[in-house]
């Protein structure tokens, strides 16, 4: 996409933050250091309610590079996360989605996961699944000390939430979230989000195959969140 296909997301992104009541928040992009989160510190600065915002924050990543990103995102802020919050988030996923792929053609979708599940079920064996480690999950399978339908339920991928519920109950936040997006789904129960504070449903966005945001429920200074965020910059390559 051109820049002025980015500008006119941007644009109609905002309006509908608008359209559902967000309000814009503007954080320093350097204070004690350069700002790489926006989630941290809007949890920090805000009491609660629903607030967006827009602007650049600076990574290093694994590969020990640096790298900037354009974000543009919400967060919904409250004592606790419910039904009400969880299909708020959902809507303004589906109406943003709906917005970049009427600008780009290509098309959205969304890899959903969920943090605590895999611990709750799999306990001191979840870093293997985190992982991916085959190896020493194929072990455990044949020393019997998890089962096989279990392991497979958190090592595969799914476009079918049936197939997970078949084994396990999924998460009612998880449950929900899917049932509100209208987005192509995948769902992965041991994809391990990248921030810690992440403490519930979780999901990574794609535009045409290639990962553009994420977003989920969190957990900061005493209050729940769900958010999510898309790197504009991304969008543009």
């Amino acid at each position: 996409m051109n820049l002025k296909e980015i500008r006119e997301i941007e644009f109609r992104t905002m309006k509908v933050f608008d359209e559902l009541g967000f309000e814009e928040i503007r954080i320093p992009l350097y204070e004690k250091e350069v700002r790489e989160d926006f989630t941290r510190e809007i949890a920090k600065r805000t009491s609660g309610g629903k607030v967006c915002y827009r602007g650049s924050i600076f990574r290093i990543t694994h590969f020990g590079r640096g790298e900037e990103m354009y974000q543009i995102g919400c967060e919904i802020i409250n004592k606790y996360v419910g039904e009400e919050e969880i299909k708020l988030c959902a809507l303004a996923l589906n109406m943003i989605s709906n917005i970049i792929t009427e600008i780009s053609g290509g098309e959205m979708s969304v890899l959903i996961a969920h943090q605590g599940i895999a611990k709750k079920i799999l306990g001191d064996y979840t870093e293997y699944f985190f992982k991916k480690n085959a190896t020493q999950i194929q072990k455990l399978i044949e020393e019997k000390k998890i089962e096989n339908n279990i392991a497979k339920v958190f090592f595969s991928v799914f476009e079918d939430e049936e197939k997970i519920k078949e084994v396990i109950e999924m998460p009612y936040d998880m449950k929900v979230f899917s049932k509100s997006v209208s987005l192509k789904k995948l769902f992965n129960l041991s994809e391990k989000a990248q921030k810690d504070y992440y403490s519930g449903t979780v999901f990574i966005l794609f535009h045409n195959s290639k990962k553009i945001g994420a977003g989920g429920i969190y957990s900061l200074f005493g209050k729940e969140g769900i958010g999510f965020s898309i790197n504009l910059l991304k969008l543009s390559r």
